[in-house]
């Protein structure tokens, strides 16, 4: 289903992985990014690791801002944005700098995980010091790397596959995630 955000230039494309995408149990990840083949590869990798999930594909930062402050008021918000740090006129950066307090405190269950296609330990670094940021990954994910960020997302439900015996608490040794978690910082 696709459908107008307020801003008459910017389309928002909502995907559904089932019918059910009404339910109060639905997952809804928002994908902020320019590039259209990492959404629609990052949109497939999703609805296939996670049930009951509504993929909302946001081609900036300013079309992000305005889907969150509808949501916001709607009493909706998302409960994972997947943000790309290297997007033409408002960067990654731009967005966590515009939304970290106001925005973001109305959103404070929403989990932030910032991609890239490098990893530059002082981005890693910097990404990881606002408070909603719950990892940085690189580009693109795959599926081991979205059943981890499921671990921490409340109320999400991966389907099960091969290795669904892992251990969550194991971050086997990959450079693209966080050390610390939000948790870790309680």
């Amino acid at each position: 289903m696709t459908v107008r955000a307020p801003s008459p230039e910017v389309e928002v494309t909502e995907h559904c992985s089932d019918s059910r995408c009404d339910d109060n149990k639905t997952l809804t990840v928002l994908l902020v990014d320019d590039n259209s083949a990492d959404n629609l590869y990052h949109r497939l990798i999703l609805e296939e690791e996670i049930e009951d999930v509504v993929v909302v594909e946001l081609p900036s930062g300013p079309a992000a801002i305005s889907y969150l402050v509808d949501a916001v008021k709607e009493g909706s918000t998302p409960h994972l944005l997947l943000l790309d740090l290297n997007m033409p006129g408002m960067t990654g950066w731009d967005f966590l700098n515009f939304v970290t307090g106001g925005l973001m405190e109305s959103c404070a269950d929403l989990q932030v995980v910032v991609l890239s296609t490098t990893e530059n330990p002082d981005d890693i670094e910097r990404a990881c010091a606002y408070t909603n940021v719950e990892s940085f990954m690189a580009k693109p994910l795959d599926a081991r790397r979205v059943r981890r960020l499921l671990d921490g997302l409340p109320g999400a439900r991966c389907r099960l596959s091969r290795d669904s015996h892992r251990d969550p608490t194991d971050r086997g040794g990959d450079p693209a995630l966080r050390e610390e978690s939000p948790q870790d910082r309680k």
